[in-house]
């Protein structure tokens, strides 16, 4: 285990970009993880806004979701799309390229608890599969 402290957000940040730069770009087929909650919020932004990754075919899964519409506030989802997704994919189009996220797969919370739970795993299994697992997970408190 390598525990680090950081004496400020801007120096956390920094890690945390560098440390997504460094899975995504050595990985042959990315496919993340994302929590959500609060916590993670800024690393999502920072890394939409100024991660430099070398794949635009990064997948993205939830960690974890609340059984809210996509759009509720408290929807992990939106926090995921609207701290990253969406401003990694706008951050593309003014740069002349394309965002790294090729495609996120959502817990799907139309369906009744049980059926999104077995369909959420079948997601997971089937769409990881090719690349052996996460490259990485990042996680809330």
């Amino acid at each position: 285990m390598n525990l680090q402290t950081f004496s400020d957000q801007k120096s956390w940040l920094d890690a945390s970009v560098a440390w997504f730069e460094k899975a995504v770009n050595e990985s042959n087929h990315a496919a993340i993880a994302l929590s959500g909650g609060s916590t993670p919020i800024p690393i999502y932004e920072a890394i939409a806004l100024e991660a430099k990754v070398n794949h635009t075919s990064i997948e993205v899964y939830q960690v974890d979701e609340r059984y809210v519409p996509p759009d509720h506030p408290d929807s992990n989802q939106k926090l995921i799309m609207d701290h990253l997704i969406l401003p990694a994919q706008e951050r593309a189009k003014k740069e002349g390229g394309y965002s790294p996220f090729c495609c996120a797969t959502f817990f799907p919370t139309h369906k009744p608890i049980e059926k999104a739970v077995k369909s959420y795993h079948r997601t997971i299994k089937n769409g990881m599969a090719p690349s052996g697992g996460l490259t990485l997970s990042i996680l809330g408190i």
